[in-house]
C-alpha cells in the first residue's frame, strides 16, 4: 500500500482549489486534476509499506498543532 502524511483540507478549501484547476483548465494549462474528494496537502511520502496500521499508531503519539491555510496566488510549474 502507498502511504503518506497529508493535511485534510476543509470543503471551503477544497472548492476554492476546484475552482482554481477549472481556470487553469480553460487557460488550457494540461496535468493530472484529480477529484475534489481526493485533495489534500501531502506533508511526507513514505511510499510502499504494508503494516499502515504500523505508521497510524506512531502518528497518534505525534502532537500535532492546528493550523491554518490560504491560497494567496496560483501557477503551474
Amino acid at each position: 500500500m502507498r502511504l503518506f502524511i497529508a493535511i485534510r483540507l476543509s470543503d471551503e478549501m477544497r472548492t476554492a482549489l476546484v475552482q482554481c484547476m477549472h481556470d487553469l483548465k480553460k487557460q488550457g494549462v494540461e496535468g493530472n486534476y484529480v477529484p475534489a474528494q481526493n485533495l489534500h496537502m501531502t506533508l511526507a511520502f513514505i511510499g510502499e509499506y504494508k503494516d499502515p496500521d504500523k505508521v497510524k499508531k506512531v502518528m497518534e503519539k505525534v502532537p500535532l498543532p492546528q493550523c491554518r491555510l490560504s491560497l494567496s496566488e496560483k501557477g503551474n510549474f
